[in-house]
């Protein structure tokens, strides 16, 4: 009689499960862009989740594609109240991600930079809540205050040893394990926190941002500046009620 092997099909089952959790784990890793969308996965962050149903959010409407950014007026109501009236009336049409740095962020320069609803510079508001990860919008300020440029950032993974040292760090400078381990997932550029008002997020489209920040730049001798090349313009900014896909 031959002897059954009870290990074949115990063995036979623990690869299917292996196969099974590693297969998930890529699919629906935090930070990787499925279908356009972000994967945000369980987050301690509210930025890092996707619009309620209803909910008011900005589609970018550009020449390769659009980017879907969830707004944020709870934590920074007079940027988001700013953009909105502007984008509304028109006003970002024609502009284009004129300033670019790769690994970092797109910018939106905008000629009149005093600009806004308020007639000029408006306050910064700053969250400790809000962070510059990857796909994080934020506006455009100086020591005057915000104006109604506006950047995002496109960072495709921050350095281990970067990581390692806000380890270090610490809570006593801002550093949780969550924040940690969302800027390991994510990426972003943890300097600028604190510095600027962040009143958006993308959760669709950053393929698209990553495919503006990845243009060749050229030097652009009447402003003393690098620009991009070809550079993708804004077609129009809608703001509308979020719908689930």
């Amino acid at each position: 009689m031959k002897k059954y092997n009870v290990l074949k099909p115990i063995l036979i089952l623990f690869v299917v499960i292996a196969f099974l959790s590693a297969f998930l784990f890529i699919r629906y890793k935090p930070g990787r862009i499925e279908k356009g969308f972000t994967q945000f996965g369980r987050s301690a962050f509210k930025q890092l989740e996707y619009p309620e149903e209803g909910e008011e959010i900005a589609v970018i409407r550009t020449s390769i594609g659009d980017i879907k950014i969830r707004l944020f007026p709870d934590a920074a109501p007079l940027a988001v109240k700013n953009f909105k009236a502007l984008a509304k009336e028109g006003f970002y049409n024609g502009y284009a991600f004129d300033r670019v740095e790769e690994d970092f962020f797109i910018q939106v320069r905008i000629t009149d930079s005093t600009k806004s609803i308020y007639g000029g510079y408006f306050e910064k508001e700053t969250n400790d809540e809000y962070h510059h990860f990857t796909g994080a919008v934020g506006a455009l300020g100086n020591n005057e205050g915000n104006t109604s440029g506006f950047y995002i950032i496109c960072n495709s993974g921050i350095e281990p040893a970067y990581l390692e040292l806000m380890s270090k760090l610490g809570e006593g400078y801002g550093y949780t394990k969550e924040l940690i381990k969302a800027y390991r997932n994510f990426g972003g550029v943890p300097r600028l926190d604190g510095d600027y008002t962040i009143f958006g997020q993308v959760f669709y489209g950053m393929d698209t941002a990553f495919e503006i920040n990845r243009r060749p730049m050229v030097e652009d001798n009447g402003k003393g500046v690098a620009v991009t090349m070809d550079p993708i313009v804004i077609n129009s900014i809608e703001i509308v009620p979020y719908k689930k896909e």
